[in-house]
């Protein structure tokens, strides 16, 4: 008897909570199916549910119930799992501090060149706000440079904020990054000078977050006439180029798409029988079910261990770490999350205590 015989059957029964489950876990299934490119209807059949008005009002009543929860579903929103790192320690590094002074003038005119002012037109919030908004962060950042992680945690907490505006937060992210980084382009310090580590070291740290939010950009956001103003501009930064993919509207036959498809990253085997062989500390393999002839594995540790394989040379290669990124939710399925996995962002550590399964799963790397 198939899934939706079953269903059928136990509610003509009366046992409504064990066909709850039944459709639940199967609603669970198909919406897997949906997050990896599923077409609706197929992942529902391939869960067991066949089309049917009942269960597509079923299904647009989960689908409401977890957007009210989190309005970016199915996915994660940016920056919502990164974790702050422990400022208290800026009274221990005593950082010098160093003086930036503030000038977006050319970011200003750069925004107007590309017409990225038209996006704030169709909003409350106007260019001139954002630039006043942006200039008062770079000032905040030029006056508590002695404090590196307390920026990078305030960074973080504005970042987040902008989360609340699912859409056009996500534009703002980008654009206060990129300013951030435009800012640090032209300002008033040279490599010699005092400081100028501690900046290097925020730069890259808002580089990081900058690359997070243009990846996150460039899989889940239709690219149309509204967003033309915003494309146009981020097609001139380096960074987001290598996002970036030529299009190709010339008809092609099937051998000429095996041969532009872009290249996967690819797990050995002897690598894959390791993963699930080896046992760690929670008691679980790295992954299941490595014999499958598939290529979403049940990643069952943490997102810091799939980072520090995937982000290998041994196992990326001549991938970019953005690339590497987009590809991870191809790869491995989250069960802790129920969702495609997507690395953590890289962490910090304090002191030289390195967890086991780390030593465990480096060892095993350096050794390939």
């Amino acid at each position: 008897m198939n899934t939706i015989d079953k269903y059928n059957e136990l509610i003509r029964q009366g046992k409504y909570d064990e066909a709850a489950e039944i459709q639940k876990s199967a609603m669970g299934e198909a919406m897997q199916y949906v997050r990896h490119g599923m077409d609706l209807d197929d992942a529902m059949q391939k869960a067991g549910f066949y089309k049917s008005d009942e269960l597509q009002t079923i299904l647009d009543n989960v689908i409401s119930k977890a957007k009210e929860k989190n309005p970016y579903f199915p996915h994660t929103a940016p920056f919502a799992d990164i974790e702050k790192d422990d400022e208290t320690l800026d009274d221990i590094f005593e950082c010098d501090k160093y003086d930036i002074k503030p000038c977006l003038f050319a970011y200003y005119k750069e925004l107007k060149q590309f017409e990225v002012d038209v996006l704030f037109a169709k909003t409350t919030y106007s260019i001139q706000t954002f630039i006043r908004d942006l200039d008062c962060l770079c000032k905040f950042i030029s006056e508590n440079t002695h404090k590196p992680l307390h920026l990078e945690n305030k960074i973080i907490d504005f970042l987040q904020g902008l989360n609340k505006a699912p859409g056009f937060g996500q534009v703002l992210q980008i654009l206060i990054l990129k300013g951030i980084l435009k800012w640090f382009e032209v300002c008033n310090i040279n490599e010699n000078d005092l400081g100028y580590t501690q900046a290097a070291e925020l730069c890259a740290f808002v580089e990081k977050r900058f690359i997070d939010v243009c990846v996150f950009y460039f899989m889940y956001f239709n690219k149309d006439e509204n967003s033309r103003q915003l494309d146009n501009y981020l097609a001139t930064d380096e960074i987001y180029k290598l996002l970036l993919t030529a299009p190709n509207d010339e008809p092609v036959n099937a051998n000429d798409e095996a041969k532009n498809e872009p290249q996967q990253i690819e797990l050995p085997e002897n690598v894959l029988k390791w993963l699930q062989e080896t046992i760690c500390s929670n008691g679980k393999p790295f992954i299941e079910d490595a014999t499958l002839n598939t290529h979403l594995w049940n990643w069952l540790q943490n997102k810091e261990l799939a980072r520090i394989l995937l982000t290998h040379d041994k196992i990326k290669g001549s991938f970019t770490v953005v690339e590497v990124e987009r590809q991870t939710p191809k790869l491995f399925f989250y069960p802790k999350e129920n969702e495609p996995l997507e690395l953590a962002n890289p962490k910090k550590r304090k002191g030289d205590i390195v967890p086991p399964d780390i030593k465990t799963l480096t060892k095993f790397l350096a050794n390939l």
